[in-house]
């Protein structure tokens, strides 16, 4: 089956979840610092470039690790893929960043959890990743707030095997 047709089916699939169960698109608590931002261009799967009120970051999705597109000179098994359904969902979008404990990793990029549209149709990205099967849970501390989602979501796509599952063995 074509890359691209799993990709828009698990979009697709993660939007009726949010929809029907509330599950993909969950509000930060009122404490949380969220910013706006719109995305400029997408690194791979699990880094962004975002325009914060005129300047550019670089964002890093807290709580997850996809495969790297550039480590040792050849591509890790599905980096293409993560890095393309990445951009999928947040390539030009206006997305909302939560911030977790830390603010920067020692690369001086945002730590964030990610969102993408509104209302009920609010995709969680770092979540939607890893439901993809195309990122493995990265728990780093202090950011852990969401870890127990994330654990969760990785068992359900490595049971279904889906995403770098099937296509690397992982």
């Amino acid at each position: 089956m074509d890359t691209g047709l799993i990709m828009q089916l698990v979009t697709t699939l993660i939007g009726l979840m949010a929809a029907l169960f509330g599950i993909a698109g969950a509000t930060p608590a009122p404490t949380e610092t969220t910013t706006t931002a719109i995305v400029v261009s997408v690194i791979d799967g699990d880094t962004i470039v975002v325009n914060i009120d005129g300047r550019q970051e670089t964002v890093r999705y807290i709580g997850i690790d996809t495969p790297e597109p550039r480590r040792e000179g050849t591509p890790e098994c599905g980096s293409h893929e993560a890095t393309a359904f990445n951009r999928e969902l947040v390539a030009g979008q206006t997305v909302r960043l939560v911030a977790d404990t830390e603010d920067h990793d020692h690369y001086d990029r945002l730590l964030r959890y990610v969102y993408v549209g509104e209302g009920t149709a609010e995709v969680f990205v770092n979540e939607a990743i890893i439901t993809a099967g195309l990122a493995v849970p990265l728990t780093i501390k202090p950011n852990n707030t969401r870890a127990r989602t994330f654990n969760e979501a990785a068992r359900v796509a490595e049971a279904d095997d889906i995403g770098n599952w099937a296509l690397c063995g992982e």
